[in-house]
């Protein structure tokens, strides 16, 4: 017989484990914090991509290698002179220094090279960058010519920027404008803002060395 007891003898019953709701706050689970980037990521924008274009897959491979090839030399061919000069007669290959020859019989594409009198800047082959909001832009100039008033400010600029797309029924010259014009006008835009003049004073043009032909957007 039980001759003596105190207290509860269920006591264990009445402490029950915590629920969720009222784990204490020091025990409870802290949210990631998140933060906001020092500076934004700048997004990389190349103004040559505006060259994508939809085309029949029949033509897509049209321009063999070779041709290529040749287009190339003569690009850099164009990129080797500053103002024409009899020098230039003997620049690369017999084939290539055909085919600039043939380009500066049209008086437009000859114009471009023949020193003017008043002041001027060439660049030649000049890379470029510049960041606008997010944007990150960066390409390279062909030929620029930078026209200054007798004080030297720079009143106008030209950007020529040489072609070797091969012109025919699927990709007439109007084709090859509109295709590459997103390029030059973004080119327009950043010279604008190196050399800081307005953009109606720059003008663009693409010389197409496949048909010597000069065309001013």
């Amino acid at each position: 017989p039980l001759l003596w007891s105190t207290g509860d003898p269920n006591w264990h019953e009445t402490f029950k484990a915590p629920s969720k709701e009222t784990l204490p706050t020091t025990h409870r689970p802290r949210a990631t914090p998140t933060f906001e980037p020092a500076h934004p990521r700048l997004q990389l924008a190349r103004p040559s991509a505006g060259k994508r274009f939809k085309q029949d897959a029949g033509k897509a491979f049209e321009l063999g290698e070779q041709a290529t090839t040749f287009g190339s030399k003569v690009h850099d061919a164009f990129e080797q002179i500053e103002w024409l000069s009899e020098n230039d007669k003997n620049v690369g290959t017999t084939e290539v220094t055909d085919a600039l020859l043939t380009c500066f019989e049209n008086p437009e594409i000859k114009g471009l090279f023949t020193q003017p009198k008043t002041p001027t800047t060439v660049w030649r082959e000049r890379a470029f960058s510049y960041v606008e909001g997010d944007q990150f832009y960066n390409g390279i100039f062909d030929r620029v010519v930078l026209h200054h008033e007798p004080s030297g400010k720079i009143e106008r600029a030209e950007i020529i920027d040489y072609k070797t797309d091969r012109i025919h029924e699927y990709n007439t010259i109007k084709d090859a404008c509109e295709r590459h014009r997103p390029q030059l006008e973004a080119y327009g835009k950043a010279l604008s803002k190196i050399i800081h003049i307005d953009a109606s004073k720059i003008s663009l043009k693409l010389l197409f060395t496949s048909v010597t032909q000069l065309v001013e957007l």
